[in-house]
């Protein structure tokens, strides 16, 4: 018989990497890019006098293209939250969310001893009896964006931006999936591009015309919609792979990826009232975010007694900017006892648009509400 443990039981000190590859303030981005691409990893830390100071980061990179390559890692690097070895793999995945890092650096005593990964927890939750009984239907994304063999590389690297994703999958003129590319693929097609035209600052003339069949992942690691979560962990795991394709009958119907089980997991650590995460928002107005986090907070409200809301993740796109103002594209994952509700919606103003994406999450979890009273369901995502 399997024998199970809780979440809170696993530490930052079980699970951490404790062989750091490091980087000095001073090195430039083309040492610091050789590096990673060397050691596989996806962030390094920074230290000055030994002290941390920041994290260099791929998507950080990718999100903001214009470094020359003789960048010093002080002035590419983002700040990272500091994890102390005592901390639970609850309290990391939360951190990992909340930073949109795929690593983060841990200390003890303030002094670096350790980075834990997303794919670090994700090969240690085999055991978890919180996990135990997930099937990949019940914490997915469904209707997942594509992308077609023969689109361009930019189609690809914008679809990315505007969903906060790192990989999409690829489907053929049938739309049957055929592969995955993923923002690495990318990331490293820039740094070969940038060696051979040597030191001009990286995303400036760099050719993203390539079709997307001649960099991505064939054929795709998916798996079915009914599998057991622990399939899932296990292909990321063997595959060291951030994402797992969803396909019935070769169609991509969902994805899986470590930030869906980060977030399930940020769930289920005891807090008083819901995790709120947005990303995408460059706007650091404060009355931005403080009316959006109204507007959440009186949504959620309403809904309390129906749902349980645990953890909500909010990606905020602009698109079409006309001078000082855009549309804005909101996409929605609010994870409840009940199980996981999304919704999406467009206005060219922010709070609108919120409000409505948090009414249509209301609807749903009444109408889910009022089917539970009538017939008994299995918990799972809601359309």
């Amino acid at each position: 018989m399997a024998r199970f443990f809780s979440i809170e039981d696993m530490k930052a000190k079980d699970i951490m990497s404790t062989d750091v590859v490091k980087a000095d303030c001073g090195e430039v981005l083309s040492e610091l890019l050789g590096q990673m691409k060397k050691s596989d990893v996806y962030e390094l830390p920074v230290l000055e006098k030994g002290k941390l100071v920041g994290v260099v980061s791929y998507s950080a990179l990718l999100k903001r293209r214009q470094f020359p390559l003789s960048s010093e890692a002080r002035t590419v690097m983002v700040s990272a939250p500091e994890v102390d070895e005592d901390d639970s793999v609850a309290h990391i995945a939360e951190a990992l969310i909340s930073s949109d890092l795929r690593a983060v650096p841990v200390t003890r005593r303030s002094k670096l001893v350790g980075m834990v990964s997303r794919g670090d927890i994700v090969r240690n939750l085999s055991g978890v009896k919180e996990l135990s009984s997930l099937r990949v239907s019940d914490i997915m994304t469904p209707s997942p964006v594509t992308v077609g063999e023969k689109d361009n590389i930019e189609h690809a690297r914008q679809a990315m931006m505007s969903l906060d994703e790192r990989s999409v999958p690829v489907v053929d003129p049938g739309g049957r999936l055929v592969g995955v590319i993923g923002a690495r693929d990318i990331v490293q097609l820039v740094e070969s591009q940038r060696e051979r035209r040597n030191s001009r600052p990286l995303g400036d003339r760099v050719d993203l015309n390539i079709t997307v069949d001649s960099v991505m992942s064939s054929p795709a690691v998916a798996l079915s919609p009914d599998a057991p979560l622990s399939e899932a962990l296990a292909l990321m795991a063997k595959n060291r792979i951030s994402n797992v394709m969803v396909a019935d009958r070769d169609r991509p119907v969902g994805v899986i990826g470590q930030a869906d089980v980060l977030e399930y997991l940020t769930s289920l650590k005891e807090r008083e009232g819901m995790y709120l995460n947005i990303t995408g928002l460059d706007d650091h107005d404060p009355d931005t975010y403080d009316g959006i986090y109204s507007i959440v907070e009186k949504a959620m409200k309403r809904v309390m007694n129906l749902a349980r809301p645990q953890t909500m993740t909010m990606h905020i796109a602009r698109h079409n900017a006309r001078g000082d103002v855009s549309k804005h594209s909101i996409r929605v994952r609010l994870q409840t006892r009940k199980g996981l509700y999304l919704a999406s919606a467009f206005d060219w103003d922010v709070f609108s648009a919120t409000d409505d994406a948090m009414r249509k999450l209301e609807r749903q979890i009444r109408r889910e509400a009022d089917r539970v009273k009538a017939k008994p369901h299995k918990k799972g995502i809601v359309d």
